[in-house]
């Protein structure tokens, strides 16, 4: 996608990524797609791996997942936004290479968390169907202190705070008897 970008006319910034959006949305698409089917199976799998598998009510429809910006808004939305980016930073006197290059580097950040957050939420979606299933936050290396104070906390699926993006940590799907015994036994 960040290729695409790079190809893209200085002179001619709007046009040439109006020209090549509708492959940009369909590879992001099929991306967000691919990240939901994982999605989608990741609670199933650290449940079974835990001994703690819970059937679903209903089982995740990975398409839910794809075409649409993890907001809500139709994908092609955000996959704008570097354009009227760029085209500030041109307009306020940035240099019209460096104005790309940052417009290249939030493409990035949309479509790695455009991607990151289909799967996180198809996993959610997942774990709502799962009585008596939540998870618990696990940070990564780098973590911000907004979740370094979650780390280890039970949550079910409709709680736990407002994701931000490029966050790294992840959620491990667990049965709220399993962490019941965890802690009875001092873990």
């Amino acid at each position: 996608v960040v290729f695409q970008w790079r190809r893209i006319s200085g002179s001619r910034i709007k046009g040439s990524w109006a020209d090549r959006l509708p492959q940009v949305e369909q590879v992001v698409s099929q991306a967000q797609f691919d990240a939901a089917v994982e999605g989608s199976i990741y609670g199933a799998a650290t449940l079974a791996g835990q001994g703690k598998w819970v059937a679903p009510d209903g089982i995740v429809n990975p398409n839910g997942f794809a075409g649409f910006a993890s907001s809500g808004a139709p994908l092609v939305t955000v996959l704008e936004r570097p354009v009227s980016y760029t085209l500030d930073l041109i307009g306020s006197g940035v240099a019209e290479s460096e104005a790309l290059r940052r417009g290249g580097v939030l493409l990035g950040g949309i479509v790695q968390t455009q991607v990151r957050d289909a799967a996180r939420l198809a996993a959610s979606t997942d774990i709502a169907a799962r009585a008596g299933v939540g998870y618990i936050r696990m940070v990564g290396p780098g973590a911000c202190s907004r979740c370094i104070i979650l780390a280890g906390k039970f949550f079910r699926w409709n709680q736990g705070f407002k994701r931000h993006p490029r966050c790294n940590c992840t959620h491990i799907p667990t049965a709220q008897k399993m962490l019941d015994g965890a802690r009875a036994e001092g873990f």
